[in-house]
């Protein structure tokens, strides 16, 4: 019996680690522990974060859930799973292949990459009707779930990182850091500062992007769909942004626990009838209001 996940989630600019321990013996949403996010660029510390976090794992009774998202991180990575003497090795993908196995999530759409598979899983399986996800990151992806968890299509564009870069590689300028610019966030009229009007320009673009998606979305199927997002920018962007019904981080490491729940017969189909933990959370919310 597997009690214990090691989820691990190389992102092309940070990877995502993160444990899940069986409570009451089932691993349910519940079980999955807040992630541990670091940067790749960052000389060893994600092969010392892995190294530390395989520690203590026992074999017969844990598994290691992997989705090599960001082909440069992982390439340092996978070395670090393969040894021997580990435990079971899920590798996540799009097609079968050895130590492969498929994203138990169907779409409408051709070549979407794994991550976008396993934010939508993962959407559907704990908002239980259909939804637009935002995936805020290196890229920012917006994807539409339909009622049937069916991935229906997408579109993508560069993240808030990605803009601040190519804005000081066309000016010569800098680099912007959005965690130190201060004044002048996402919710300002007028920046006090140039760094803090850059950041300031980027993330109006980013929410606009995804506000006009939404009208879009809800043009084509005759309905607002509601609004999730998830990334490493989520919060940076949507934290005050009242068309953002929820803002969960780590809503790619939810699907892969729910692909390892699927894949190995763990999802009942009571527990995929039951009320969504969305509008559980929701309903605490307003009675604490």
């Amino acid at each position: 019996m597997i009690d214990q996940l090691l989820c691990i989630l190389p992102g092309h600019a940070r990877t995502r680690i993160a444990g899940a321990v069986a409570a009451d013996g089932a691993l349910r949403s519940q079980s999955l522990q807040p992630s541990r996010v670091i940067d790749n660029a960052q000389a060893g510390a994600v092969e010392s974060a892995i190294s530390a976090a395989l520690q203590g794992l026992d074999a017969a009774r844990s598994a290691i859930v992997y989705c090599p998202v960001g082909q440069s991180a992982a390439a340092r990575i996978t070395p670090l799973l393969t040894r021997p003497g580990l435990p079971r090795l899920i590798q996540l993908g799009t097609t079968s292949g050895p130590s492969t196995e498929v994203i138990p999530q169907a779409t409408a759409a051709k070549g979407v990459g794994v991550d976008r598979l396993l934010v939508a899983l993962a959407a559907h399986r704990y908002s239980r009707q259909a939804c637009l996800v935002v995936d805020a990151g290196a890229v920012i992806n917006i994807d539409y779930i339909d009622a049937y968890g069916v991935l229906q299509g997408g579109v993508q564009a560069p993240g808030v990182s990605a803009m601040l870069r190519a804005y000081a590689e066309a000016t010569g300028t800098g680099a912007i850091d959005a965690s130190t610019v201060g004044k002048g966030g996402p919710d300002a009229a007028l920046a006090q500062s140039p760094a803090a009007g850059v950041l300031l320009g980027c993330t109006t673009a980013a929410r606009g992007f995804v506000r006009l998606q939404l009208e879009r979305v809800a043009e084509q199927v005759g309905v607002y769909p509601r609004l999730v997002a998830t990334g490493d920018d989520a919060v940076l962007l949507f934290e005050h942004d009242d068309v953002v019904e929820n803002i969960v981080p780590d809503l790619g490491m939810l699907g892969m626990l729910e692909s390892f729940r699927i894949l190995t017969g763990l999802a009942t189909q009571e527990e995929r009838l039951a009320p969504s933990p969305i509008d559980a959370e929701n309903e605490g919310e307003e009675q604490d209001d």
